[in-house]
């Protein structure tokens, strides 16, 4: 049986579709920048569509997207021995609903990217310098400690390379770092060794991302408000189940390493906690706290792992007379999961209204989604749709001061004046101390517009109280 043929055919199915879906979140912004672009040639508009340079149709954007899940797909196949076991681990990885970020999402492409040369890595050992460098430059952060994989190999020498690497690359990281060093506030970023809990929370909470994604959104609610006040930060300090899961999972993953070095299962462990621990918010935060694009990766050795943890499972022995059935339960249990909710799940990317409405189905409790909601529909002039969701997210969070600032100017500009100086006082009163200067210049500008709109409104009620003519009063 052709594996290779059976996992095209799948992906096409599963993916044809989004062929015809349009832009969704940060695309907008690579659309709009495109504007007035005019393309040099073929390749030139291609490599831009792939780099996320620009876009001149969404379409373009999906056929590469597609192309690169396809190819990620059979590499996983042939990169773990274009064998049965292989062949799961790569249906496994090309259904997983939490990849969709990679998979669907034209912003995504930079981590496909890393994941392809990542996979051409590890298949051709001999060139992985080569293909390191292409991860990394093409690929981005997120290839960063790429030779870590060979730690169970005979190549564990490779694992040098990261050292080298970060040098070569150190103007593209130093530079990257300070980007995002100096637009994250300062709780957020401030390093402590308090956030080894942050650290198992993370792991324990992708652990169960990977094996159960019932959930899925561009905005998880889990760890989102860490860092926006001092009450919510110790909360989010303290330890949970995620976080004994999470230590389970890295003690488990040192417990093979030692015990069991070269193992199938170790590989698939040691991948997974290798390309999520750096996103794990430790031991500080430039980076959405949790982001299922992170995941798309570690998810390639997660799967890996839990296919061999399945072939495990004997047959026959004393306390398991009926593993010969268990293993295609277990199997077919997740291939179907995995499937369904994908399908259900992929639908999200049609354009941006699907996918706020999906996100505020499976996070309806997180302001941040009707935060996004009632800019996108204030965007489109529906300004009392508009102020409805930003009020829902402000029942969720009624000191966040962009929600606050946000209701008061809108109340301005449907002519609720009072409602507005009341909300635009809450702002004030919320204005996070690392960003004092330029909230309060904000709300003072806030503030003039709501004079002056409430000086027009006088101006028109006296000059239509003046304009009154009384039925049988003097001409």
């Amino acid at each position: 049986m052709n594996y290779a043929l059976i996992l095209i055919v799948v992906v096409l199915i599963m993916y044809k579709r989004t062929l015809n879906y349009g832009y969704c979140i940060d695309d907008f912004d690579v659309a709009k920048r495109s504007t007035g672009i005019k393309p040099k040639g073929t390749w030139e508009e291609l490599y831009s569509s792939w780099q996320g340079i620009y876009y001149k149709q969404p379409r373009l954007g999906h056929r590469i997207v597609l192309l690169l899940q396809l190819a990620n797909t059979l590499m996983v196949y042939y990169a773990f021995g274009h064998n049965w076991i292989s062949f799961l681990v790569a249906l496994l990885f090309t259904l997983h609903p939490a990849a969709t970020q990679t998979s669907v999402w034209l912003s995504g492409k930079g981590y496909a990217t890393a994941i392809f040369f990542i996979l051409l890595m590890y298949s051709f050992k001999w060139l992985s310098p080569l293909f390191y460098w292409a991860a990394f430059t093409w690929g981005g952060f997120s290839a960063a400690f790429a030779s870590g994989i060979f730690l169970t190999s005979t190549f564990w020498p490779m694992i040098f390379l990261v050292p080298v690497m970060f040098l070569i690359k150190r103007k593209r990281i130093s530079g990257a770092l300070g980007h995002k060093w100096s637009i994250t506030p300062a709780v957020t970023k401030k390093p402590s060794l308090k956030r080894i809990i942050l650290f198992f929370k993370s792991i324990g909470y992708y652990t169960c991302l990977t094996l159960f994604p019932t959930r899925l959104g561009v905005y998880h609610d889990y760890l989102y408000t860490y860092g926006l006040s001092e009450e919510e930060t110790k909360q989010w300090h303290k330890p949970d189940l995620f976080a004994l899961l999470g230590l389970g999972v890295m003690s488990v993953t040192g417990y093979c390493l030692v015990t069991s070095w070269a193992s199938p299962v170790t590989l698939g462990l040691l991948w997974f906690v290798l390309f999520i621990a750096q996103w794990c918010n430790f031991p500080t935060t430039l980076q959405q706290a949790i982001a299922e694009r992170y995941l798309s990766l570690p998810l390639i050795g997660a799967m890996y792992a839990l296919v061999n943890i399945i072939y495990l499972i004997p047959d026959e022995a004393h306390f398991i007379t009926w593993g010969v059935f268990l293993k295609p339960i277990l199997l077919t249990a997740f291939v179907v999961g995995f499937a369904v909710r994908l399908h259900l799940h992929i639908t999200s990317y049609r354009n941006i209204h699907y996918q706020i409405d999906h996100n505020l189905a499976n996070f309806p409790d997180n302001y941040a989604i009707w935060t996004w909601k009632g800019q996108e529909e204030k965007n489109r002039g529906a300004f009392f749709t508009a102020i409805e969701a930003w009020f829902q997210g402000w029942k969720l969070r009624k000191t966040d001061f962009r929600l606050n600032n946000n209701i008061a100017v809108l109340l301005t500009q449907v002519g609720q004046i009072d409602q507005a100086m009341d909300f635009l006082k809450l702002a004030e009163e919320n204005i996070p101390k690392d960003q004092m200067e330029a909230g309060l210049a904000y709300i003072r500008g806030a503030r003039n517009d709501i004079l002056e709109m409430k000086r027009k409104m006088d101006l028109e009620a006296r000059k239509n109280k003046s304009q009154i003519i009384i039925p049988g009063g003097p001409r």
